[in-house]
């Protein structure tokens, strides 16, 4: 399984993909404490390909820029069930970007939003453009350790 870590506690963000404590895709940002602003790329660095050019892969996924800012505040509601949400969890969130990326067909969504479906989903995957606030979701940062936890093997 897949699982997706990020870093975002240091100036610097770090995203990446990891199978089987071996690190699939890894990309390191450090431009300041702008990490709404740093993830989208990220994510996108991950997908197989940005307008034609090839990325590293690890997200079976397409990104390509668009002539727009997709910008506001988003009602969410989980797609599916992951260690992070369950399946129908309606939440509120921030989009910030000017690309868009297209899904394989075998690839469940993380959300579905107003717009049509949004992001990738995997047992111990979650990537999204969807900034949420903690605050607001206080039971995902337990999730998201109890899940990195495990996956480490630190719960047994």
């Amino acid at each position: 399984m897949l699982l997706l870590c990020l870093d975002t506690a240091t100036p610097q963000v770090s995203v990446a993909i990891g199978e089987e404590g071996a690190v699939l895709g890894e990309v390191r940002l450090g431009r300041g404490r702008r990490h709404a602003e740093q993830l989208a790329p990220a994510i996108e660095y991950l997908c197989r390909e940005l307008d034609g050019h090839p990325m590293t892969g690890v997200l079976p996924a397409t990104a390509r820029m668009t002539g727009r800012l997709t910008l506001g505040y988003r009602t969410a509601i989980a797609a599916t069930t992951t260690a992070f949400f369950a399946e129908g969890r309606r939440v509120r969130g921030h989009e910030f970007h000017r690309t868009a990326i297209d899904l394989e067909t075998a690839v469940d969504p993380a959300w579905h939003l107003p717009d049509g479906p949004e992001g990738i989903t995997r047992p111990r995957l979650h990537a999204s453009y969807l900034h949420l606030h903690w605050t607001a979701t206080p039971d995902v940062p337990a999730r998201f350790v109890a899940a990195a936890r495990t996956h480490a093997g630190l719960d047994k």
